[in-house]
This record gives structure tokens, C-alpha cells and sequence, in this order.
């Protein structure tokens, strides 16, 4: 009788409090340090490795947005994994992603499913991919890409992960871990650098020397299975490193001040945004970008990231077709000075 007993207080939550209060107390405490709480007991590492934990911080409006970027050490050769809690401005270390002892990047791709708090590296030489969950604060092993790639991009789409390549285009399911093939794009672009908006895919191989050429760029409609060719205002005027904030697509120019632009389907233009003017001042390239829900994140190198929030005006008009941008820092502290942002993404925890 005693031994049951004991052993009934040994794997509750918290000894003396219903395990659905012991666990509303567990979803409060903050993510960067679940990682820790987890090697407090078994019954704590079990509840928080649960996905419904997860879901249950999205129902109670507990989770929150971080920054995570994979940063080139120039150093050491290596890719190091950090995150940034936005609202506390505190940078803490994730492990170290299993990649191969010789990381070509352009072998390589990222993309992140938000709200399910993972984030995937795509690897194109037929290794198993890459998925970091918050969750279990873990990297594990995905399903590989059906065909080998050595320059393609990934991007999400309604929850699914959609890779671009001159072998195809595929199209991940994180839930069974399985790929499908979808319609080709049908072009041998030099690069490739992919835009998500509102179910489409954007895709443009950008300006390259002595820009004899204009760029080429194609449009996925990810419903409809189909591609249309890049208007020409589009993809002449995509001189920077692209991404979608609230329905939009941007343009951070990565020469000069590092101006960014909005572009206007209407109209088939790009027009410099209004509002603040972008940090350059205290952001050194190269930048990595990533837009969430009204905001844009852009990380520099030694990891500072500007966060600038987009703000739409009611009446319109003018040279910057209403939209306006506010802008704010947070430096990072000098030990990750050596670092250079490959990928950031933006993951719920």
C-alpha cells in the first residue's frame, strides 16, 4: 500500500496538485529554459515532449514568436544554431544541427512549419532531412527529397513544405513524412530565391554580372498546380533579397542604404516604402530575412536583427502606395560578433 503510493506521488507532476493544474503551471514558464525543466524529472520531460503541449500554449495564447537563425562561424567552418526571445532581447544556444562534416550551402535549404514549431533543412544530396522542434528542443531525421538537387529553394504553404528545383518541383507533408511531385517549373534558372504570399510562390534567380540579361522569374499557384512566367516589372525590379510580410511581397536592396521596397501588382511596380528608413547604420551584410504575420525580421552579420513592423495607411496614395514601415533593433552581445546568418525563420514556443 505504501509502495503504491509512493509511487503514485513519484510520477505526478507536481507532488500535492492535480496534474491539470501542475501542467498549466508548466505551460507558463518560458521556452528558452523547457530544455532545462525537462531533465527535472521523467513525468515533466513526458508532459512537455507531448505535442499537445505545444498546441495547448497556441489555445491559451502562451506561446510566442523567436527568431531563429542558422549562422556560418567563419572561424571554425561551422553552422551554429541560435534563438533569439524577442521579447526579453536574450540570444540562447539550440544544439548543434547534425549536417555532414563539409556544408556547401547551396546543397541546402530552409523553410519552418510556425505554429507546429518546426523548423526543416532540406538537404539535396539524398541525405534524410532536418527538423528542429521546440518542443522536444531535439533535431531528428525526415524523409529525403526524391530527387538529388544541388540548387533549388524551400519555402511553407498552407502547412506544407514546397521545394523549387530545375528537377521539379516536390512537395513535403510533415504529418505522414511523405513527398509528392507536382507540375515542373520547366526552366533551368542560375539561382534560385523563393517568395511565399497568400498560396503562391514567387520564384526569381535575381540579377547576376554584367547584367547583360534580365533576370528570369516564375509564379507556382500551389492550388491550382500551375505556373505562369514572372511579369516583367516584377522580376527587373527584384534587386535585393525578397519576402512576404502581411500578404505582400518586399524587397530589402542590398546595395547603398539598403532601401525596401513594396512591389504593386496593380501597377506591375516597386515602390519605396515610407515611414522610418531601414538601420543601416548598425546592420553590416550579409542579411538574412524573414517575414511573420505584419512584421519583417532581418538578421545581420554578428546576428543584430532590425524588426520592422509594417503599417498599411487607410488612405493610400502617394509614391509608397500607403505603406509604411517602423523600425527597431536589437544588438546582440559581442560573442556572436563572429557570426554570418545563413537562414532565420520564425517559429512559434
Amino acid at each position: 500500500m505504501n509502495d503504491s503510493n509512493t509511487k503514485s506521488e513519484r510520477e505526478s507532476l507536481i507532488p500535492g496538485l492535480p496534474d491539470e493544474v501542475a501542467e498549466l503551471c508548466l505551460l507558463h514558464l518560458p521556452y528558452p529554459y523547457h530544455f532545462l525543466l525537462r531533465s527535472v524529472s521523467f513525468s515533466w520531460n513526458l508532459a512537455m515532449s507531448n505535442p499537445s503541449f505545444l498546441h495547448t500554449k497556441h489555445s491559451l495564447s502562451l506561446s510566442q514568436p523567436y527568431v531563429f537563425v542558422l549562422a556560418f562561424h567563419r572561424p571554425t567552418s561551422t553552422v551554429q544554431c541560435q534563438a533569439l526571445d524577442i521579447s526579453t532581447a536574450r540570444w540562447f544556444s539550440l544544439p548543434p544541427a547534425p549536417f555532414p562534416a563539409t556544408v556547401s550551402f547551396p546543397e541546402f535549404a530552409c523553410a519552418a512549419i510556425p505554429r507546429q514549431g518546426k523548423l526543416f533543412v532540406m538537404c539535396g544530396t539524398g541525405c534524410s532531412n532536418l527538423v528542429y522542434s521546440t518542443v522536444t528542443n531535439k533535431w531528428s531525421s525526415a524523409s529525403p527529397m526524391p530527387t538529388a538537387k544541388s540548387l533549388f529553394a524551400a519555402e511553407s504553404v498552407s502547412g506544407k513544405i514546397v521545394t523549387v528545383s530545375r528537377s521539379g518541383t516536390e512537395i513535403y507533408d510533415s504529418e505522414s513524412d511523405t513527398w509528392r511531385l507536382a507540375k515542373g517549373l520547366g526552366d533551368d534558372l542560375a539561382s534560385y530565391e523563393m517568395v511565399a504570399v497568400n498560396g503562391k510562390l514567387y520564384v526569381t534567380e535575381g540579377w547576376r554580372w554584367p547584367f547583360m540579361f534580365g533576370p528570369r522569374g516564375w509564379v507556382y499557384d500551389c492550388d491550382c498546380n500551375t505556373w505562369r512566367m514572372m511579369r516583367k516589372g516584377m522580376r527587373e525590379g527584384w534587386t535585393g533579397i525578397g519576402v512576404g510580410v502581411g500578404g505582400r511581397v518586399f524587397v530589402v536592396t542590398e546595395y547603398g542604404e539598403c532601401q525596401v521596397k513594396v512591389y504593386d501588382e496593380e501597377s506591375d511596380t516597386w515602390q519605396y516604402v515610407g515611414g522610418d528608413r531601414f538601420p543601416s547604420d548598425v546592420m553590416r551584410r550579409p542579411f538574412a530575412v524573414r517575414g511573420f504575420e505584419e512584421k519583417m525580421y532581418v538578421v545581420s552579420g554578428g546576428l543584430n536583427v532590425a524588426i520592422g513592423s509594417v503599417v498599411i495607411c487607410e488612405e493610400g496614395g502617394g509614391d509608397n502606395n500607403g505603406v509604411r514601415m517602423r523600425w527597431e533593433v536589437v544588438e546582440a552581445p559581442k560573442r556572436l560578433g563572429e557570426l554570418s546568418p545563413w537562414k532565420c525563420q520564425v517559429l512559434y514556443a
